[in-house]
Formats: structure tokens, sequence, C-alpha cells
């Protein structure tokens, strides 16, 4: 019988490397490759930019819920929540599911996986999920009702409804790659 584990389990248990909690089993991570780094602070730089202009909060890697009984904690590559819904930032892992999530796609993650995770999030509340592809460099932003846009770095990112006023050219999540 397996041992099922609380998102406070995995806070208290304080595991070396990088973890996530799914339907209560423990899950280790790869840790990213540089290229996903470099993309990773590129695209968090530009919505802490954007977050503290208008307000928002941005956060990278930090658990969030998105499912109890049993519970998964995740650990996005960037989260960003709008204005007025977070408060206080929590010491341990936020019940407060991020508008966005961005996850920077490496070349391990399987689509399976991938699909999995987006329509967690969704299912969660999240309402758009940014699956970004360096090797490629495209952006898929993932909405509610199954609705995909392909972006690629000759386009401008912009959505009015979570990240007003922001237009960010899809080149810049990739700049300093070669």
């Amino acid at each position: 019988m397996k041992t099922l584990y609380t998102g406070e389990d995995l806070e208290k248990l304080n595991l070396p490397g990088r973890w996530e909690l799914v339907r209560g089993e423990l899950t280790e991570l790869t840790p990213p490759g540089w290229e996903h780094g470099e993309v990773q602070v590129n695209v968090a730089s530009l919505l802490r930019a954007h977050a503290r202009a208008c307000g928002g909060r941005v956060a990278s890697e930090s658990g969030i819920y998105t499912e109890s009984n049993p519970d998964t904690v995740r650990g996005p590559d960037i989260s960003y929540i709008r204005p007025g819904r977070l408060g206080k930032a929590p010491p341990g892992f936020s019940r407060v599911v991020p508008d966005l999530v961005v996850e920077v796609v490496s070349p391990h993650d399987s689509s399976a996986e991938l699909e999995s995770k987006v329509e967690e999030y969704l299912t969660a509340g999240t309402l758009r999920v940014w699956l970004v592809y360096p090797g490629t460099r495209t952006v898929y932003v993932h909405g509610p009702r199954k609705e995909i846009r392909k972006l690629t770095q000759e386009d401008v990112l912009t959505d009015p409804e979570i990240l007003p006023g922001l237009a960010c050219p899809v080149a810049e999540f990739f700049e300093g790659l070669q």
C-alpha cells in the first residue's frame, strides 16, 4: 500500500532537490538545464516589470495547491496573480491558484505530461497556461474551453484580461539564447 502525503507533509519533509506532490504521491523533478533557466528568468523579469506597474504578484517555482484530498502541489516555473487576489504572501504553499502559469518546456518533458499539467492548472482555476518552447522559439497559450494560440518569436503576446497593458514581443522570451 502506498503512503499518501499531504501538502503540509511535503513542506515538513524538507527534501533535497525539487519535488512535487501528485495526488498524494511524491514526485522528484529533474533539475532544468541552463537554456531553460535563462528563458525562465527572461519571462519572469518581463512579468515582474508588469506586476510592479500594476500591483500583480510573480513567483518562481513556488508551490501551489491544484487539488485536495489527495493533495497535488505543483511548482510551476512562473506563477502570476492579478492585483488584489493574494494579499500577504503565504510562508508555505499557496492555496490561491495563479491567474497565469508559465512552464518552460525542457527536452525531457513528454507531450502527455504537459497536456495533463495544462488541464490540471485550468481545472484548478488558472485562466491561462503558457508553454514556452526554447527549441522552436514558440509559445502556446492555453485557455479555458480548450482554446490554444500558437505564437512565434515574430509575434507580440498580449492578454488584456490578465495582463492589461502588456504587449511583449515573444522574441524577448528567448533573448540571449544562441
